[in-house]
């Protein structure tokens, strides 16, 4: 009888652990209708991020409301529509892809990069993530399928404008996921620069845990990690580090010294374990994500020297 009681009351508790751990990953990873988005508060919180530098952000908004976009689309591996825009320019001599972040949009995250990016001569391609924007998918996967699709895009933008080298860019998951395709990219991919990426979705939600409170999160994430597996196809433990360690496309790494969401540790992990030809910003007083505004001057040259060389400069990875 004492058996019987404690063999159901593991159970039990099994269950209940493996209910938390669904609905956790629900919260992390399930795309919401906007109308029910538990993120759409957050998102709304952090649109004054760029009220420290309005200069930057008018000339942002005034280049998105003048220009003129190109839908575009391709399909997944997976059997997805993913959705893209594009900004063409007449003079181009190079093509940016870029990778937005966990639940935002290219609009968003490249609002101060993108007249600069265009001024240089680049034509730009935004793009909607899996799961965000008008792209399809059921579970955002922190970088890890997006990666595949990230290098579907590199590979549409070649075909399409055959001749042109192209920057992959991406900045916080946006970040994770260009490290994550750079292996993989086609050789029209010349160089990537990645801004506060993280070295895995693991470390990263771990991270996270650990700011909401002294909570165990190992055997929080492991059952998080089990539905991630079942449900979405992909695993936490994904790592850009192994991914890096057969990168051979060059990399400009950026993160700022107080960013509280990805621990600037993780850049120099990155940096360390990039097999190929990189380049470390590393901007103090910036806080996630806005290491490109905090030294505008700084970004720009480091930019520039990424593409001078590695673009059009005829330089070899």
């Amino acid at each position: 009888m004492v058996f019987r009681f404690i063999l159901w009351a593991a159970v039990a508790l099994v269950a209940l652990y493996l209910i938390l751990c669904f609905f956790l990953f629900r919260l992390a990873c399930r795309r919401f209708p906007e109308n029910h988005n538990p993120f759409r508060r957050y998102n709304e919180d952090t649109k004054h991020l760029m009220d420290s530098y309005p200069d930057l952000a008018a000339e942002g908004a005034e280049f998105y409301r003048s220009a003129t976009f190109q839908d575009v689309e391709i399909t997944s591996f997976d059997g997805l529509r993913l959705h893209g825009r594009v900004i063409e320019n007449p003079d181009a001599r190079g093509v940016v892809v870029a990778c937005h972040g966990y639940r935002s949009n290219s609009t968003r995250d490249f609002l101060g990069g993108c007249p600069f990016y265009y001024d240089s001569g680049f034509t730009l391609l935004l793009i909607d993530q899996r799961a965000c924007g008008e792209s399809q998918g059921k579970y955002v996967t922190f970088g890890v399928r997006e990666s595949r699709d990230a290098v579907d895009w590199c590979q549409f933008a070649a075909e399409k404008y055959p001749g042109l080298p192209i920057l992959l860019a991406g900045t916080s998951m946006g970040a994770t996921t260009v490290l994550m395709a750079s292996p993989s990219v086609p050789p029209q991919v010349k160089a990537i620069a990645a801004d506060c990426g993280f070295v895995s979705p693991w470390e990263m939600l771990s991270a996270v845990v650990h700011s909401a409170g002294k909570f165990p999160a190992g055997p929080i994430l492991a059952g998080v990690n089990l539905w991630a597996n079942l449900l979405a196809g992909f695993d936490l433990r994904t790592s850009t580090k192994e991914a890096l360690a057969k990168n051979t496309t060059p990399v400009l790494f950026a993160h700022g010294e107080a960013d509280a969401v990805v621990p600037p540790e993780d850049v120099r992990e990155n940096y360390n374990a990039c097999k190929a030809p990189a380049v470390l910003l590393s901007v103090p007083n910036a806080g996630h994500g806005m290491s490109y505004c905090e030294d505008l001057e700084g970004y720009q040259t480091a930019l520039k020297n990424l593409w001078d060389t590695y673009l059009f400069g005829g330089a070899e990875a």
